[in-house]
């Protein structure tokens, strides 16, 4: 609705000059207010959609389960690569627009809970989760978890961590999703793939990282 009324306006303000002068300062006033709510500069990442997403085009079929959870929305994009169905969606972060049912999956399934509530680097604690939960998460269709590697890259420098703690971090948390989802069948710098329920590896070691 707002386009509809600024276009025409600005139309009228560029045959005026003074009124040119108004909409720049406007514009200005308008980018400073974005800036202050964090709404600018807007958010970037790197569009290279990494070797694992690409992985994940092949395989046998089932649905991912990414962790972290809601990390960025570039995960959407990779989607368009892999084509396979996800855990989460634009608005995955957002209780109000979050399907009841998903967020009782997250919640209530001890499996899920206990993946996405990991704390970075500390051993998952198995027993809390139910066989049960976690066939119930395969018959819904899953059949890999994803680790998405530049996510844990991200928050450390936003922590100010240095490269080599944060590396020592990296090994850490490797380390605690293979004693709980056992060996990747993919990995490279960026992406881990398990397979839980012991469906095939999406694709083999001479897949091109």
């Amino acid at each position: 609705v707002a386009p509809l009324g600024v276009i025409p306006l600005f139309e009228e303000i560029r045959s005026v000059p003074v009124r040119g002068v108004v909409a720049g300062v406007f514009v200005v006033a308008l980018g400073v207010a974005l800036t202050q709510r964090g709404l600018l500069p807007a958010a970037t990442w790197d569009a290279t959609v990494p070797a694992g997403y690409r992985c994940l085009a092949s395989g046998p079929p089932g649905a991912i389960l990414e962790i972290p959870y809601a990390f960025t929305q570039g995960h959407l994009y990779y989607q368009t690569a892999h084509g396979r169905p996800l855990l989460g969606g634009m608005l995955e972060d957002n209780p109000v627009f979050a399907p009841a049912e998903q967020a009782a999956l997250r919640s209530d399934n001890t499996f899920v809970k206990a993946l996405l509530e990991a704390p970075p680097g500390e051993d998952i604690d198995a027993r809390s989760v139910t066989d049960a939960d976690r066939q119930a998460v395969r018959d819904l269709g899953y059949a890999y978890v994803v680790l998405q590697v530049d996510a844990y890259r991200a928050r450390a420098k936003l922590a100010g961590m240095a490269e080599a703690i944060m590396k020592v971090r990296l090994r850490s948390i490797r380390r605690s999703f293979d004693r709980y989802l056992g060996a990747p069948g993919y990995e490279d710098a960026r992406v881990v793939i398990w397979s839980p329920w012991g469906v095939e590896a999406p694709c083999d070691a001479s897949f091109p990282r």
